[in-house]
């Protein structure tokens, strides 16, 4: 990552594009939103979506096909810095990441 894709917030280094709530007690397998800024406008429903991640023990490749084998579509690779993702959407259109 270059230093135009991060700054500090409270003497921490992170991403400029986004920020994530975690439980005030962090804890290892617990639910994280993160919210992370977009550069397109986007007028319809859904300009929040749930980021997926694998349990431990699966890759992304094995829930990736699990989701697809319940409905979803995968719409694009995404990568920012060292960070990959999937953005997927459900048999509605609802977008998510994985």
């Amino acid at each position: 990552a270059s230093e135009d894709d991060t700054m500090l917030y409270k003497g921490n280094l992170v991403w400029k594009t986004g920020a994530a709530i975690v439980p005030p007690e962090t804890v290892t397998g617990q639910p994280r939103f993160f919210f992370q800024a977009v550069p397109e406008d986007k007028v319809v429903k859904n300009r929040m979506h749930v980021d997926i991640r694998p349990e431990k023990g699966t890759d992304v490749a094995t829930l990736r096909d699990q989701l697809i084998k319940r409905g979803a579509t995968v719409l694009w690779e995404g990568q920012e810095g060292p960070h990959t993702w999937l953005t997927m959407a459900d048999p509605e259109g609802n977008e998510f990441c994985v």
